[in-house]
């Protein structure tokens, strides 16, 4: 919802805590998909719209994991959990 007040906005489903706010915005994993490849978006605060960065498999997303973008928005980091007291952690480049 805007400081100022006014209409609040939802996200349509975000993995677990993977979501990072930025400050024009906020990065998040949706929902995964039925080929298996779950979508991170791009909020615009700006605009209100939703912008699909890239896709990642599911099988490596953990949502106890989290998600991290870089300041200029080209680099994601996230933990994967490969086993138990293994973590290692990934980037990814966006864009």
């Amino acid at each position: 919802m805007p400081v100022g007040g006014g209409q609040e906005t939802v996200a349509e489903s975000v993995l677990g805590i993977c979501f990072d706010p930025a400050p024009d915005g906020l990065y998040y994993v949706g929902a995964c998909g039925t080929d298996g490849l779950c979508p991170i978006y791009f909020y615009s605060i700006a605009t209100s719209r939703c912008t699909c960065c890239t896709k990642l498999a599911a099988s490596s997303l953990s949502g106890d994991n989290g998600l991290a973008v870089s300041p200029d928005g080209r680099t994601l980091l996230r933990g994967q959990v490969t086993e138990l007291g293994a973590d290692i952690m990934v980037l990814y480049g966006l864009g």
